[in-house]
């Protein structure tokens, strides 16, 4: 980080917790549990599926995502519902099931000291394993400010592969990470919106509380692939499949279920 750019952060901040006289609102236990809602908008070519089909797709998909975390590590994954969404719709009786979103093994753990990402991810049935270097992002603070479930929360914007990325986060939960990869401002970051609104991730709740013993460790499950491999074999399969590459945290299982 260039010194300008220190010096850019270092003044907005004190200026904003002046203003808006959050110093006493600090934590003094930095971990908890964040609720995430994340939407992302489908666009989806209905001239290749049955016309049985094309009634049943929805215009976005909507994840309950929960993050825990501490000063140190944070670990973002589907929260309970989705577990029980799957599970019951795998019980069901006779009949198409369509399951958009993501599973309940895609996990992201992020090792701030180390610096270190590992991602669980699911594609295709099968789990694989992506771990990598936290990127660095080149953020841009805006002066924009907004309170998201009772924090307020400043403006940033950077570049992801060309596309537009906003994200706000909270001085007063001092940790640089946030919901899935996104991280390194100088707080918690409670929203994100991807590609004008494609894709967005926004904090309903945050309960700041002791972590369970055991609760932040990396997962451990599936094949061990680099960021690259796995986003090639992303677009192979998908477009043998005759069909085009999206945002890889999306997935559409349909599926028969029988008796």
């Amino acid at each position: 980080m260039n010194k300008k750019f220190q010096k850019q952060i270092g003044l907005t901040l004190a200026v904003t917790l002046i203003a808006l006289g959050i110093g006493a609102q600090t934590p003094t236990n930095n971990q908890g549990v964040i609720t995430y809602e994340e939407v992302i908008k489908m666009e989806i070519n209905m001239d290749s599926l049955p016309m049985d089909f094309r009634g049943l797709f929805p215009s976005e998909v909507k994840t309950e995502m929960l993050l825990h975390f501490n000063e140190h590590t944070s670990l973002y994954e589907p929260s309970a519902a989705v577990e029980e969404e799957e599970s019951s719709e795998l019980e069901g009786e006779g009949g198409i099931v369509i399951r958009m979103g993501v599973s309940s093994e895609d996990k992201c753990f992020k090792d701030l000291v180390r610096n270190q990402m590992v991602q669980q991810v699911d594609f295709m049935d099968r789990t694989f394993l992506i771990e990598e270097e936290i990127e660095k992002r080149e953020w841009k603070m805006t002066g924009g400010q907004q309170m998201i479930a009772g924090y307020p929360c400043m403006e940033a914007t950077c570049l992801v592969d060309g596309n537009p990325l906003t994200a706000w986060f909270a001085p007063s939960i001092p940790i640089a990470s946030g919901p899935d990869a996104y991280g390194g401002l100088p707080g918690m970051i409670l929203a994100v919106s991807m590609n004008n609104g494609e894709r967005t991730i926004t904090a309903k709740s945050v309960v700041m509380k002791e972590i369970e013993k055991g609760k932040l460790t990396k997962p451990t499950k599936g094949k061990k692939l680099s960021s690259k491999e796995y986003d090639e074999m992303v677009l192979r399969k998908t477009e043998e499949m005759g069909g085009e590459s999206g945002d890889g945290n999306v997935r559409i299982v349909i599926k028969t279920v029988t008796e």
